[in-house]
């Protein structure tokens, strides 16, 4: 008798947790919306470029992928064409404090600039890092071609065809 009460009791509480599977949130997907995307040993990131009224829009998203915790971040991006930085780049500075697997946005418009085919994009985060006992202070970069996105490797961004 006790093990059919405990039974009926038990049974609606299935069905509850059942019930409420279809409420759950869905899960983000941060990326979604972002066409460009390079890994790094750190981060992965995410990002778009738009023609704004203002100038050149960059949205994106950065994951931490490597350490405990990441701190006093900020990312500069900059415009390079031919080479040679041809207008003043813009930092987004992050505010608190990054656990690893935790995704940031971030946006920043490079006023005045209006992109042209071979124009790159090149972007330096830099960071104070925790991991264990461990405390350091990095600078990473990238650079990408500003209309496709697709990453250039250093030797790429040195060499000259003009």
């Amino acid at each position: 008798m006790s093990r059919f009460i405990i039974m009926m009791l038990l049974v609606p509480l299935l069905f509850l947790q059942v019930g409420c599977a279809p409420l759950q949130t869905p899960q983000r997907k941060p990326f979604a919306g972002f066409p460009y995307r390079h890994n790094g040993f750190d981060f992965r990131k995410a990002w778009k470029a738009s023609q704004s009224p203002q100038g050149l829009a960059v949205d994106g998203v950065l994951k931490n992928i490597r350490y405990f915790r990441v701190e006093n971040l900020e990312i500069t991006v900059s415009i390079l064409r031919k080479g040679e930085k041809i207008f003043p780049d813009e930092t987004y500075f992050f505010s608190g404090s990054i656990e690893r697997e935790e995704y940031r946005d971030f946006a920043l418009v490079l006023k005045n600039v209006t992109v042209v085919p071979g124009d790159l994009l090149q972007f330096i985060i830099r960071y104070n890092a925790l991991d264990g006992t461990n405390a350091l202070s990095w600078t990473s970069d990238f650079t990408a071609d500003a209309v496709t996105g697709i990453p250039v490797h250093k030797a790429e961004e040195m060499s000259s065809d003009d």
